[in-house]
């Protein structure tokens, strides 16, 4: 049963990597006690990449684009308990080793009222989850499927 993709509340989005210094909670064996309380001492310096995925208001902008998952959204029968699906696109800069993966897809059309995802070079057209519900599907012309 096909579903309007603008039902499934889709954003368009970047993503963005930076090397960046941040704190990152020790594990240690402390956490076990639940009568801890942290102090600076729980916290460690790190320095590594972080991802930021921000959202954009145009295709032209957007390197992917993230929707409420049409199978569990059917299922759930609204937004309440249904998870988030994540499509990059490797031909708008979106690197292989992105997560989710490892799909990658081109995003067709003027908006998100008209998206379609066609695959790649040498990839699927089609959307298929590994995890979780599993849903396999289409984005075509505005529709889920």
């Amino acid at each position: 049963m096909p579903v309007k993709f603008l039902d499934l509340e889709p954003v368009f989005l970047t993503y963005e990597s930076r090397v960046e210094t941040y704190q990152e909670h020790k594990p240690d064996e402390y956490m076990k006690d639940p009568k801890h309380v942290h102090t600076d001492a729980c916290w460690e310096n790190k320095t590594g990449p972080k991802i930021y995925m921000n959202y954009v208001q145009s295709i032209d902008q957007a390197q992917g684009v993230s929707f409420l998952c049409p199978k569990c959204f059917i299922a759930n029968g609204s937004r309440v308990g249904t998870h988030a699906v994540i499509c990059w696109s490797r031909s708008r800069g979106v690197p292989d080793d992105a997560s989710p993966g490892p799909g990658r897809w081109k995003l067709d059309g003027t908006g998100l009222h008209d998206l379609t995802l066609n695959g790649e070079t040498g990839g699927a057209r089609s959307v298929q989850l590994n995890g979780g519900c599993k849903w396999h599907g289409f984005i075509t012309n505005g529709e889920a499927t």
